[in-house]
């Protein structure tokens, strides 16, 4: 009877780890099998965590090309060139007039010809330029956004320029000054907290909301001057491992800091039941708590932001290739950015937990029917006495049958067999190299082996093993 329940649980965490799965407390076996609802980081968790930039789009203005500001005379000429488009038609020829003077003021001033407005598909100030001043700023982040941004500028070849005064907001943004010109990049909370009205853009952000894209607001000089979009691949599965937990009766949420259209839109790919957008950093453990109120609660996570929330839950589920220190605050760990392997880790539990309730049903059962057999029970009855050589086998006995029910758990298969709902194809280099290694196996081959002896040389030919000729 002793062996009845740490026989099951050393099996059991034995063919977790067989599945890259590690339990790293005892107790976490029990608490997972009761997890009925499981909550999901969005960002290298259902996804790769490698946002790429997909749109810039940025405000009409007749501001030219450059790094510099323009003077106030220049600004005050600007602003008389822009009012004069409503007075008669008199006046036209002097607006038109005086913003030529202008602009070849300044185009003469910085040395850049003729003022030029974006050469793509983007309207308005010139797209690169926005997209260099964006990403010297989001430079000195770690955020993987700030990281698709820069790589987005060093991919057109764009050269980027010192910040100073740089500052991060957790959730919402980052500050900063590049060439005299101040900054401010992030989500539209951050740009209505700075008293800025993002509406302008507010079409084009539904439609990139609406497409599962984050969109981002580039501030410049205290004005919105573009809207800019990322997005990040979902894992390829994301979308089986969720349909995998619905099928044994888990719900799942994702908390996420996107807005609302933008996690509404990712959710409704993946399939998940319910949506919390909108989150900052700190309210991640609010929004577990809220759950837990209800329901058994796991969090699955992968950042820094995802380790108070993976304490505060019931069950905190970490990905191996996320932040130490969310693997330090979580009870079970991912050894791979896998999520097949969360309903596998809830079907193991499960199988653990009923196995250990079998091995005591067992056990005590064994117990009850033989002690009082062993202890004459049955000699007034019938005169049957037990020898102590068959009590003592039987005892034995007892032993092998709780631990080979244990065993059965190293025949544990996941639930999960589908690893993607998208097979990729290998890449041709990997099919010739396997294909290599197919032909060389089924061939016979040679080699030389030269025994010295003094001035002589002896050579043997022999066949080659296919383990010599796989390696």
């Amino acid at each position: 009877m002793g062996l009845a329940t740490p026989a099951a649980i050393m099996t059991g965490t034995g063919r977790a780890a067989e599945l890259g799965i590690l339990f790293r407390k005892g107790e976490a076996l029990q608490t997972l099998r009761d997890v009925t609802l499981i909550a999901f980081d969005k960002t290298g968790t259902l996804t790769r965590g490698k946002p790429e930039l997909t749109d810039l789009v940025t405000t009409p203005s007749k501001f030219p090309r450059g790094g510099k500001r323009l003077s106030n005379l220049s600004r005050l000429g600007f602003s008389f060139a822009r009012a004069a488009l409503a007075w008669p038609r008199w006046l036209k020829r002097l607006q038109d007039d005086e913003t030529g003077k202008i602009l070849a003021s300044v185009d003469e001033r910085q040395g850049r010809g003729a003022s030029r407005l974006a050469s793509e598909s983007w309207v308005g100030i010139d797209a690169n330029e926005v997209l260099r001043l964006v990403a010297s700023v989001e430079a000195q982040s770690e955020h993987p956004v700030a990281t698709a941004l820069v790589d987005a500028a060093k991919a057109r070849g764009l050269a980027l320029a010192p910040c100073a005064k740089f500052r991060a907001t957790p959730g919402m943004g980052v500050t900063g000054e590049i060439e005299s010109h101040e900054l401010a990049i992030g989500a539209e909370s951050f740009m209505t907290k700075l008293s800025l009205d993002p509406r302008v853009f507010e079409e084009i952000a539904t439609r990139l909301s609406a497409e599962g894209k984050t969109p981002l607001y580039a501030c410049i000089d205290g004005e919105l001057r573009a809207i800019l979009a990322v997005a990040d691949t979902i894992k390829p599965t994301s979308i089986a491992a969720i349909r995998a937990l619905h099928e044994i009766g888990v719900a799942t949420v994702m908390v996420t800091g996107d807005n609302e259209r933008t996690a509404r839109a990712i959710a409704a790919k993946l399939g998940i039941d319910e949506v919390i957008a909108g989150v900052l950093p700190d309210g991640k453990v609010a929004a577990v708590e809220r759950l837990r109120a209800e329901r058994k609660v796991a969090f699955v996570g992968d950042g820094v932001n995802d380790a108070p929330a993976l304490a505060a839950a019931d069950a905190g589920i970490a990905i191996g290739t996320g932040t130490d220190i969310a693997i330090e605050a979580a009870d079970v760990v991912l050894m791979s950015g896998d999520l097949a392997k969360v309903p596998t880790a809830l079907a193991l539990s499960r199988a653990t937990m009923r196995n250990i309730a079998q091995n005591l049903f067992w056990a005590f059962a064994y117990n009850v029917i033989l002690i009082p057999v062993a202890a004459g029970a049955l000699y007034p009855v019938n005169g049957t006495l037990l020898s102590p050589m068959l009590g003592a086998g039987s005892m034995a006995l007892s032993s092998v049958f709780v631990l080979t029910n244990a065993l059965r758990l190293r025949r544990f298969h996941p639930p999960l067999t589908e690893k993607a709902d998208t097979i990729e194809a290998p890449a041709p280099a990997i099919l010739e190299n396997l294909l290599k290694t197919v032909r060389e196996t089924e061939m016979t081959t040679t080699f030389e082996v030269k025994e010295m002896r003094g001035t002589n040389s002896i050579t043997r030919r022999f066949p080659a093993s296919p383990r010599a000729t796989r390696n």
